[in-house]
């Protein structure tokens, strides 16, 4: 028979400031509990759970808080607590193929960790991760629809064959940890700023981000940095991450005075991580903060990597240097990931060095002959 013991309604209301929609729960010594089927603590009246509601998970015991979820569930503020310092897990399984939607924060205190476990379960929504670790495991996956943002503090760990399923990710300030072999997977849209950490074993491992906008918000605007880090580095650990960029990758280009500044992604120095270009480079130039325009020259660092290959298909500013010369242009170089200004030859000049160019072909050929 499970064992339940139900929180106060006020130590619920102490935590995410529970109104009477609001629910709490204790669970302890690793009893089970469908979440759906819970009797849970309304106003100190045993409840039924109410989708869309804050709620408030408990562990007074030090084993694992376990919980799992035969039909959909909805939550808003979703915090896990417990008593004592030790490290304590909150898992999560779900059946039939049942989405967790977290919509407002989901924290936890003193580094919980929050695991979701079991075939076809899905984590959606539009909350924010911040102050949780949160684990995809065992063939969990993000929910295709899920526009989730890992705040500073926050880590989103993709683990155990778990799946991106095409979903979109933001980061402000937080982490996105991938330790799990993820051969062509698709990250559908990546934006904002942060830390991604690979740590995915001795393979191959392989991710593909179908959207990259670097900003210094969540959304991807203003001027931002992502940085990443290949943990695979130890002695005997042979681990290799290859990073695709494959769709549009956006990034903000700005200039204030004589200073140029971009959004940048950073790399990790090691040998064994290499990026990839690929897919569309679209610019958002930010002229209008200084009402400077840009120059011939000018140029913008946006990758710092060891290792890259491949290049991008088209660079589109949106007409921005057309505006300024019709004969300007974008260079991109993948060896330094530089983006420059430079003048494009008129299509006669182009013509006469061709031209030029095919006559000392021909006269190495007379030569020679």
């Amino acid at each position: 028979m499970k064992k339940t013991t139900l929180l106060s309604m006020l130590y619920g209301a102490s935590i995410i400031g529970a109104s009477a929609a609001n629910l709490s729960l204790d669970l302890s010594d690793g009893n089970s509990i469908d979440w759906h089927d819970a009797s849970w603590l309304n106003d100190g009246n045993s409840a039924g759970w109410s989708d869309n509601s804050d709620a408030t998970i408990t562990n007074s015991a030090g084993a694992t808080t376990r919980l799992s979820f035969s039909q959909d569930v909805t939550v808003n503020n979703l915090h896990f607590d417990k008593i004592g310092d030790t490290k304590q897990v909150h898992a999560f399984t779900g059946s039939n193929g049942a989405t967790f939607t977290v919509n407002g924060e989901l924290t936890s205190n003193l580094g919980d960790k929050i695991a979701f476990n079991g075939i076809g379960t899905q984590l959606g929504g539009s909350g924010t991760i911040s102050g949780a670790e949160v684990h995809l495991n065992n063939n969990t996956m993000l929910a295709s629809n899920s526009n989730l943002t890992v705040a500073a503090g926050g880590i989103l760990r993709i683990a155990q064959s778990a799946k991106f399923n095409g979903a979109a990710l933001g980061l402000n300030g937080g982490t996105l940890k991938i330790s799990s072999t993820l051969a062509s997977d698709s990250l559908s849209a990546l934006r904002g700023n942060g830390n991604i950490e690979l740590d995915g074993g001795t393979g191959s491992n392989t991710v593909i981000t179908m959207s990259l906008n670097i900003g210094a918000n969540a959304d991807g605007s203003g001027v931002g940095r992502m940085y990443v880090d290949n943990k695979n580095t130890g002695p005997g650990n042979a681990g290799r991450y290859t990073f695709q960029l494959a769709g549009v990758n956006e990034f903000d280009l700005t200039k204030i005075g004589d200073t140029l500044d971009s959004d940048q992604f950073i790399g990790t120095d090691d040998a064994s991580f290499t990026l990839v270009y690929g897919g569309e480079l679209l610019l958002k130039i930010n002229e209008d903060i200084a009402g400077t325009d840009l120059e011939l020259g000018d140029t913008f660092k946006l990758f710092d990597v060891a290792n890259s290959s491949g290049d991008f298909d088209s660079i589109n500013d949106g007409g921005y240097l057309a505006s300024i010369n019709e004969n300007w242009g974008w260079e991109f170089d993948p060896t330094t990931g530089e983006l420059k200004v430079i003048e494009i030859p008129e299509p006669s000049s182009a013509a006469l060095l061709g031209l030029a160019g095919v006559a000392m072909i021909m006269r190495r050929r007379n030569t020679r002959a």
